[in-house]
């Protein structure tokens, strides 16, 4: 998978979302290292279309990145800039 910058990340999987095509395995699995690797970077509302994309196409995501996510969510709600 090419390198993308975070919105870039962000928005690749909202695409799918939006369209109502879930990504094939191979293409989710490279997918979940990059965003894993990008996952500090991310701000709110990337962090928001990520879990909104993920929960709309019933995504498997890796129990790392998902805890990630989860975790920076859970911070920026509690900075008040969260989902």
């Amino acid at each position: 998978m090419t390198t993308f910058n975070n919105i870039e990340t962000a928005n690749l999987v909202w695409v799918f979302a939006k369209w109502g095509v879930p990504p094939s395995s191979s293409w989710l699995a490279a997918y979940s290292s990059q965003l894993q690797a990008q996952l500090l970077m991310l701000q709110p509302p990337e962090l928001c279309s990520v879990l909104w994309a993920a929960t709309m196409l019933q995504l498997k995501l890796p129990n790392p990145v998902l805890d990630a996510l989860l975790l920076e969510a859970q911070v920026g709600i509690k900075l008040g800039v969260g989902c």
